[in-house]
């Protein structure tokens, strides 16, 4: 979404908007990304022309934290909550949910290894203990598998 100015961002939301021209007709005109053009223009109908005028943010770690509770725990799709939250690129989201489950699983592994005494005390203080969105999420996928499975097989 950065390749383009703000007026140039306008003027294609208008294009859509007023002039009824379709999303993949824009994608093709101005060689943009199908998936970026259409958040594009679904977060600047849903928050204004304004959003365009916000700059680079930065985000608390609490904040953070509570945004990837919502796109696990919650019943909104990761776009819908990026969009509804005002974030500029449809990665966002997913970026911080991919860097949550690394350093999750991370976590797991050195907790692990502390157990059994192959991690280094100072190192086992800074590893997080909450790891309990990890492990639902962990379980859920585990369960879909297996039903997916059972079904397979009744099937």
């Amino acid at each position: 979404m950065s390749k383009f100015n703000k007026e140039q961002k306008i003027e294609i939301y208008r294009k859509w908007k007023d002039e009824k021209i379709s999303i993949s007709q824009l994608s093709k005109a101005y060689k943009m990304n199908l998936a970026n053009l259409d958040y594009m223009l679904r977060l600047i109908d849903m928050h204004g022309t304004n959003i365009l005028n916000t700059r680079k943010r930065v985000y608390s770690k609490k904040f953070k934290e509570q945004t990837i509770e919502q796109a696990i725990f919650g019943t909104k799709s990761d776009v819908q909550l990026s969009l509804e939250l005002g974030f500029k690129s449809i990665g966002m989201l997913n970026n911080w949910l991919r860097e949550y489950k690394e350093k999750a699983f991370t976590s797991l592994l050195y907790t692990n290894l502390n157990n059994f005494g192959g991690l280094p005390e100072r190192l086992a203080e800074t590893v997080p203990t909450s790891l309990n969105i990890f492990l639902c999420v962990f379980l859920k996928l585990e369960l879909s598998i297996l039903s997916t499975l059972v079904c397979l097989k009744i099937a």
